[in-house]
C-alpha cells in the first residue's frame, strides 16, 4: 500500500484515507475477475461496471469518513 500512496498520491506519510483508497482501489481486479468467471462477455460492462463500483464506494467512504 505504501508503494500505491506514493505513486497516486505523492506523499511519504499515509493517513486513513489512504489505506480506505487503497482497499477499495484493490477490489477492482477481484470485480473483474469474478465478472469474467460469471460468463460475461460484454467489454463494455467488463470495464465500466468495476470501474463505476469503485467510483461509488471510494466517494461513499469519502463522504462517511469525512464526519
Amino acid at each position: 500500500m505504501k508503494f500505491f500512496v506514493k505513486i497516486f498520491f505523492a506523499r511519504n506519510v499515509m493517513i486513513k484515507k489512504d489505506y480506505i483508497n487503497a482497499g477499495i482501489i484493490a477490489i477492482l481486479p477481484i470485480t473483474v475477475l469474478v465478472l469474467i468467471a460469471s460468463g460475461v462477455r460484454n467489454l463494455i460492462i467488463l470495464v465500466l461496471g468495476p470501474i463505476l463500483l469503485v467510483a461509488v464506494n471510494v466517494f461513499l467512504f469519502t463522504k462517511i469518513s469525512e464526519n
